[in-house]
């Protein structure tokens, strides 16, 4: 048994006549799409610069002591704002001008931990808890009982 070809057909297109009013629709339409694409990638780009809070931002906080004063700032914008936010809080708390600033801190935690004698320990890091830790064992080189009075972070997300 022999195969038999089958004979082929041939499509031929025929073209119509395209109106002038559609080619500047389907021309219209492309520019659209095209605006929107650049428009799409703009936004993508705003979004970038523009990340999370925190993410690029600076936050700083500051910690003065002084006379029976206590003051703490954290999540200021720049380290002018923590340090005069603190110095005023611990003038205000019974410094009697003898306040001065024992940290400063840009995207950290802080702890402020206070023993006998008026022994104190101050100390920065990336979690409260570090910071605590490591503000302890500096009062307790020089003190004993003591405890922690203060810890914050200056940004969200590193409280852990």
């Amino acid at each position: 048994m022999k195969h038999q070809a089958r004979p082929t057909q041939s499509l031929l297109l025929k073209e119509e006549p395209v109106h002038p009013r559609r080619l500047q629709e389907v021309s219209n339409s492309r520019q659209v799409e095209q605006m929107r694409r650049i428009a799409f990638i703009l936004l993508v780009g705003l979004v970038a610069q523009s990340a999370p809070a925190g993410a690029q931002e600076s936050r700083w906080g500051a910690i003065a002591l002084g006379g029976n004063g206590f003051g703490a700032t954290r999540g200021r914008p720049d380290e002018a704002s923590a340090t005069s936010g603190a110095l005023r809080q611990c003038e205000e708390s019974g410094g009697a001008g003898e306040c001065r600033i024992r940290l400063t801190y840009r995207n950290q935690c802080a702890a402020y931990v206070a023993g006998e004698d008026r022994q104190v320990g101050v100390a920065y890091a990336g979690t409260i808890k570090k910071a605590g830790k490591l503000a302890l064992r500096s009062c307790s080189e020089a003190a004993k009982n003591c405890r922690i009075h203060y810890a914050a972070c200056s940004v969200s997300g590193t409280f852990n």
